[in-house]
């Protein structure tokens, strides 16, 4: 018998990825949709929050309970910005965590386009990893570099963006 391979989206690689890191939980709205509802395909429950910083904090709560290091998602623009002070906190108190950010769709970098900031700039002062995962042969590299970076050495942020498009 011949074996068909079932092709995986972006979107369930990285659910898959996040799963094999142990998560259990992300804490978000809905935002990235489809990472997170790949994430309820693979058994990974979200945990809503109203406000962005105040799933940062609920993500860094989790971590502190569990031992495991907690991922809380965001879209772009200012939802992003409200993680800011949830990874600064993180950040200073030595505390794991891995964002997963919503981007804009890499046509319309640099156009001005809704909601579009400079989100490595932001995060650059509040995380010890910020990356933008360009295309879906790095999905895994880049998660595991996050889940690395954030555990090692001073635990700290790790932020990881994901340009809708990329999904």
């Amino acid at each position: 018998m011949k074996e068909t391979k079932v092709k995986m989206t972006n979107a369930q690689a990285v659910a898959a990825c996040l799963r094999r890191h142990g998560v259990d939980y992300i804490f978000g709205q809905s935002n990235p949709t489809k990472i997170v509802l790949a994430c309820m395909e693979q058994g990974i429950r979200q945990i809503a929050y109203r406000q962005e910083n105040t799933g940062t904090y609920m993500a860094q709560a989790y971590g502190m309970a569990s031992g495991k290091v907690p991922v809380v998602t965001a879209q772009n623009g200012p939802a992003a910005t409200l993680l800011v002070p949830g990874l600064m906190e993180c950040l200073t108190a030595s505390h794991p965590i891995v964002a997963i950010v919503q981007q804009v769709g890499l046509p319309d970098y640099d156009k001005n386009a809704f909601q579009e900031i400079k989100h490595e700039e932001m995060f650059a002062s509040c995380a010890k990893f910020v990356k933008t995962v360009y295309c879906k042969e790095r999905i895994e590299d880049y998660i595991d570099m996050a889940f690395t970076a954030a555990a090692s050495g001073r635990p700290g942020p790790a932020v990881l963006l994901f340009p809708v498009s990329v999904f």
